[in-house]
């Protein structure tokens, strides 16, 4: 189940904001934020690294990892991809991507691991979004079926 982060609250509002001067001459700008906004998009996640320990293969391990947009604007998250079916996301409606995360604000996923045979297992979570520093986030998934 996903869940909101309750402590999280925007950072900035965004949206339009004026600036004015003294200078009688000087005329008040408007400064549209959407604009800019996408310079300013920043997901940050809980770690990099998830590691589900031994599970029994077909019984289950979920952990959680955070998902947080730390930037000034809001951030589009485009896409998630698992590389093993192993290991997949357990979400509720509304943020299966896409999906937009207001700025300040962070949901939780559940990362689920099903192993299907005694063995180690590896895959990768790929999260996609408009974060300009950042596009793809990788997340390292570990996991020994036994």
């Amino acid at each position: 189940m996903l869940k909101h982060f309750s402590a999280f609250v925007p950072l900035l509002a965004t949206g339009a904001c004026e600036h004015s001067s003294d200078d009688v001459d000087s005329e008040v700008v408007a400064n549209d934020t959407a604009a800019s906004c996408s310079a300013d998009s920043d997901l940050e996640t809980s770690g990099r690294e998830v590691d589900f320990g031994e599970v029994r293969v077909g019984d289950g391990e979920t952990l959680r990892l955070a998902l947080s947009a730390v930037g000034t604007c809001d951030t589009h998250v485009s896409a998630a991809t698992m590389t093993n079916p192993d290991f997949w996301i357990s979400t509720a409606p509304g943020f299966v991507p896409p999906f937009e995360l207001e700025a300040g604000s962070g949901v939780y996923w559940e990362l689920v691991y099903v192993p299907s045979a005694v063995e180690a297992d590896t895959g990768t979570l790929l999260i996609d979004s408009d974060d300009p520093t950042e596009p793809r986030i990788e997340i390292e998934l570990n996991g020994q079926g036994t």
